[in-house]
């Protein structure tokens, strides 16, 4: 799930660091256009939103040590899928939400030993993206 505000730290990261791109995932045409449209709306080229279509899961573990860095949602964390990135050795931001769906994440990346990863403010994420960036 790719909610809006994750979005737009997501594109504040973009425009900070030109030279990377974003993989979030894109499964129908309306997302993959919605996307698209909040990237240019927000002054970021398309050339840096690299869509993932739906996979198998062993051409998604594959491709995941392709990444320099998994950068969770804020409403909704990852759950199996962090699991996943951390085994294929790509380290992970978190920032700790209201939730118990938005916890879940950083007990994942603490477990992991990688406490310096989880974050306490979406604003964090964004200076923590952009530093290790």
């Amino acid at each position: 799930m790719v909610d809006p505000q994750s979005f737009g730290q997501w594109m504040e990261t973009l425009w900070a660091l030109p030279q990377s791109v974003l993989w979030p995932p894109a499964y129908v045409p309306v997302a993959r256009n919605n996307l698209m449209a909040a990237a240019t709306a927000a002054g970021i080229d398309n050339c840096h939103l690299v869509l993932q279509q739906r996979a198998s899961r062993a051409q998604a573990l594959a491709r995941l040590p392709l990444a320099d860095l998994s950068i969770d949602t804020v409403c909704l964390d990852a759950n199996q899928a962090l699991v996943d990135t951390l085994r294929m050795g790509v380290p992970a931001l978190n920032c700790t939400g209201q939730n118990m769906a938005s916890r879940l994440g950083g007990c994942i990346v603490r477990a992991a030993g990688l406490a310096e990863c989880v974050v306490s403010s979406p604003s964090a994420i964004v200076r923590e993206v952009v530093r290790l960036g």
